[in-house]
C-alpha cells in the first residue's frame, strides 16, 4: 500500500516537474525528507554521560560563523574596518574582527552577537534611551530614521 502511494507521488512529480529522475533516488530523497521532519522526543539518558566529542560540534565548520581577524592586505598589515553594528547605531567605531563566513566587521563579543541573533538589525534600537553592554559602558542614544 505504501509503495503504491510512493510511486503515485514519484508519477505526479514526474509529469508536474519534468524532472526525470529513477524512482529509487526519489524513495531515498523522500525518505531523507521524512527523516529530517521528525523530532524526536528528549529521553532521558541513562548511563555515564558521553566522554567523546559531539558528532554536531564537529560539523559547525559547514554551518556556524566564527570570528577571525580582517586578513592583511599589501597596504596595511593589520587592516581595521567599521562595525556595522555600530554604524547602524550611528557610532561609528572599527575593528579589526568580521565573520569568517558573512565577512562583516563586527565587534566581538557584543557586536557579534546582536548580528547574528537579531532578525531586523536596524528596529533593535528603535526608540531605546540607552543601549548598555555587558561591560557596563553606555552608548549615546541616537534616534534612526526607519523609511
Amino acid at each position: 500500500m505504501i509503495d503504491i502511494a510512493i510511486f503515485n507521488s514519484y508519477a505526479l512529480q514526474k509529469k508536474i516537474t519534468g524532472k526525470k529522475q529513477h524512482l529509487t533516488e526519489f524513495r531515498i530523497q523522500l525518505a531523507e525528507l521524512m527523516i529530517e521532519s521528525v523530532v524526536l522526543p528528549d529521553y532521558p539518558r541513562r548511563g555515564r554521560p558521553q566522554q567523546g566529542p559531539s558528532p554536531v560540534r564537529l560539523q559547525a565548520l559547514h554551518w556556524a560563523h566564527f570570528v577571525q581577524f580582517i586578513p592583511p592586505h599589501p597596504k596595511k598589515k593589520n587592516p581595521c574596518r567599521d562595525c556595522v553594528v555600530c554604524k547602524v547605531k550611528k557610532t561609528k567605531s572599527q575593528t579589526r574582527y568580521e565573520c569568517s563566513k558573512c565577512l562583516v566587521a563586527l565587534h566581538v563579543p557584543d557586536c557579534f552577537r546582536v548580528y547574528h541573533t537579531t532578525k531586523k538589525l536596524n528596529k533593535q534600537f528603535r526608540d531605546q534611551p540607552n543601549i548598555t553592554a555587558q561591560q557596563g559602558y553606555v552608548l549615546k542614544s541616537t534616534k534612526i530614521n526607519f523609511a
